[in-house]
C-alpha cells in the first residue's frame, strides 16, 4: 500500500501514492501480506481520488476534515480531487464528496520525506454511520513492537490495485532498527512499522496506521520494491499542527 516514486533500495525509496508510479514496479504479495476486509472494520478509512481514480488513502478526522499525506495532494488542484467515504469497494461503494481545499505541512520534505502530512476540507459534511466514523489522533507514539493495523487499496499480488479494501496486522519497528534499513532518511517526524512480507505499497499513501483505535501514523514512504518495513508520518508528533490547521481550514 503506498505512493511510489522509485529509487533502488538502499539508495532508493518511494512515496506511496498511486499517481507517481514507476514503470518497473513488481509486487509479489498483498498490501503486503494482508487480506480483504470491510469498511466497517476501519470506518475512518477513505479513498482520495483524482478524476475518479484512487490515488491515496486517508482518515476521517471530523465531519468535514480528512488527514492524509502531504505528497498525496502536493501540486493538485482541489477541483480534480474527491474523497470516497464509507466504501469497501473504492469504485462504487459509499459516497463521493468533493474537496473544497487543503493544507500541506509548510515544512514538508524538509528534510527529505519529513512532515508528510496534510489536512483536507470537504465541500459537504460526512454523515456518520457504521461505515464512516472519525478516528482519534494519538497523543504519544506507540511503543516498539506494539501491534498495529494498516488498511488501504495499495498494490497487491502481481502489481494489481485491488477494488476491495485490504488490511494487514504489523508491528511497530524501533527507530534504531528502521534507521539501520534506511539510514538518515528516517527523521523525528516519522515512525516505522511492518516487516518483510507484511507492509504497505503504492496506493496506500496517506492511509492509517492504527494502534488501539487511535491514528498513530500516516502512510508515507518505503523501499521501492515494498520489500521491508514502511515509514509513516508520526501523528503524535504532528498532532498540534493537524488540530490547528483543521480548525483554520475553510
Amino acid at each position: 500500500m503506498f505512493t511510489i516514486k522509485g529509487f533502488l533500495l538502499l539508495s532508493a525509496v518511494v512515496l506511496l501514492d498511486a499517481h507517481h508510479l514507476p514503470t518497473n514496479l513488481h509486487v509479489d504479495n498483498r498490501i503486503i501480506g494482508g487480506n480483504d476486509t470491510t469498511i466497517e472494520a476501519a470506518p475512518w478509512q477513505i479513498s482520495l481520488q483524482k478524476q475518479g481514480w484512487h490515488i491515496c488513502g486517508g482518515s476521517i478526522y471530523s465531519k468535514n476534515i480528512i488527514v492524509t499525506a502531504a505528497h498525496c495532494v502536493q501540486g493538485e488542484s482541489p477541483d480534480v480531487l474527491t474523497v470516497r467515504v464509507g466504501a469497501t469497494n473504492n469504485k462504487n461503494d459509499g459516497k463521493v464528496i468533493r474537496v473544497r481545499n487543503y493544507i500541506e505541512h509548510e515544512q514538508h520534505n524538509q528534510p527529505k520525506f519529513a512532515n508528510d502530512i496534510a489536512v483536507i476540507r470537504l465541500v459537504d459534511d460526512i454523515i456518520f454511520s457504521a461505515s464512516a466514523q472519525p478516528i482519534e489522533l494519538a497523543r504519544k507514539a506507540p511503543a516498539d513492537d506494539a501491534s498495529a493495523r494498516v488498511t488501504g487499496w495499495g498494490f497487491t499480488n502481481g502489481g494489481i490495485l485491488p477494488d476491495i479494501l485490504q488490511s494487514v496486522d504489523v508491528r511497530i519497528v524501533s527507530k534504531q532498527s528502521c534507521q539501520q534499513i534506511f539510514g538518515g532518511q528516517v527523521t523525528g517526524t516519522m515512525i516505522c512499522a511492518g516487516r518483510p512480507g507484511e507492509t504497505v505499497c503504492s496506493g496506500d499513501s496517506g492511509g492509517p496506521l492504527v494502534v488501539n483505535g487511535e491514528l498513530v501514523g500516516v502512510v508515507s514512504w518505503a523501499a521501492g520494491d515494498c520489500s521491508t518495513v514502511g515509514v509513516f508520518a508520526d501523528v503524535a508528533d504532528l498532532r498540534n499542527w493537524i488540530e490547528e490547521k483543521a480548525n483554520s481550514l475553510s
